[in-house]
């Protein structure tokens, strides 16, 4: 008899360990980031998350235009996503922007912060691929996700002068992401 349950234990610890935790939590798609959903307002995140899980915090772009952030937070106060809404001050103003900042947002085929260049181009079309003031930026459009590696982690020449545009073999397979953006139009 306790073999019998000594086994159950051990079958039943090995099952729970393989399942993945609150996966659905932490899927982002092109229509969700983990509870979020594409189409959701102001008020419709104000309305599922604790208030002790979310901040809102007013910001302004480079062009001095201001415009309104949601910060989330989990239970133990990790800030794990930003979200911005169309228009500031508006509570009907739909999520257009999410920008993920921690690692255990990914999407169905794994890849989140931190994975690779050679993960994303392995699972996804990049449909673009632009240079920003400190990055480079990588366009998945079936996803309206951006992704962005830091230009530090370059070869040297990456910048193609002749063709003008950033020469892909240029950036190392194991180049990694630091910026993950979900955009919703």
């Amino acid at each position: 008899m306790k073999i019998r349950t000594l086994f159950f234990f051990v079958l039943l610890t090995i099952s729970c360990a393989n399942k993945p935790a609150d996966n659905a939590d932490f899927l982002v798609t092109e229509k969700s980031v983990g509870i979020f959903k594409k189409g959701m307002t102001v008020k419709d995140v104000l309305d599922i998350v604790p208030k002790n899980q979310i901040k809102k915090v007013v910001d302004k772009d480079d062009y001095e235009n201001f415009y309104d952030d949601y910060q989330y937070f989990d239970k133990n106060k990790t800030h794990l996503l930003t979200l911005t809404p169309n228009i500031q001050d508006d509570s009907q103003s739909k999520i257009n922007r999410i920008l993920i900042l921690n690692k255990r947002f990914k999407t169905n085929k794994n890849i989140g912060l931190g994975s690779t260049y050679t993960d994303l181009k392995s699972n996804y079309k990049i449909t673009d691929i632009a240079p920003d003031l400190e990055h480079i930026v990588l366009t998945v459009g079936e996803l309206n996700a951006c992704f962005s590696i830091n230009k530090n982690q370059l070869l040297d020449n990456w910048w193609d002068e002749n063709r003008k545009q950033i020469d892909s073999s240029k950036i190392p397979d194991t180049a990694t992401f630091d910026i993950f953006v979900i955009w919703w139009k």
